[in-house]
């Protein structure tokens, strides 16, 4: 099951209002003929687009590409964040360069300065995680 919503479009009247359909796939009168949409909408829930993903028709979407930047864009929102190239859940995040490192010490402890503007610290993400999935051992523990 999905998480977030999803817009179901029979009919393909907002896809093409908002040119989701692959372009070279449209009949001379500018109608939808395209089989499938071809965009991806990230929008924030301030109703923001964060991200728009478009894809040729014979080029499959990437789902996980599309959880991967969902998933990176929430860490961002929630810890003021950056994820680098290639970052998925897990891997170190980077301390935004409008930080001096006594602001960055302050409010994310240590960090692993590689360069004045590249300071990386674990994902706090997931270590929030990793504690939710410990806790509920050690409730079992001190119950028993």
């Amino acid at each position: 099951s999905l998480n977030y919503p999803i817009i179901e479009d029979k009919h393909r009247k907002v896809s093409a209002a908002y040119g989701m359909l692959d372009q070279t796939t449209l009949d001379i009168s500018g109608g939808a003929i395209s089989v499938a949409i071809r965009s991806v909408f990230v929008i924030t829930p301030k109703k923001k687009v964060a991200l728009i993903f478009s894809y040729p028709i014979p080029t499959g979407r990437n789902f996980d590409e599309i959880l991967r930047v969902v998933d990176a864009l929430q860490t961002n929102w929630k810890y003021g964040v950056a994820t680098p190239v290639d970052w998925t859940r897990g891997k170190p995040v980077v301390i935004l360069p409008f930080y001096s490192d006594d602001e960055a010490t302050a409010n994310y402890g240590a960090f692993d300065k590689k360069t004045d503007y590249l300071r990386l610290i674990p994902d706090p993400a997931a270590q929030e995680e990793d504690k939710k999935t410990a806790e509920p051992s050690l409730v079992a523990e001190e119950g028993q």
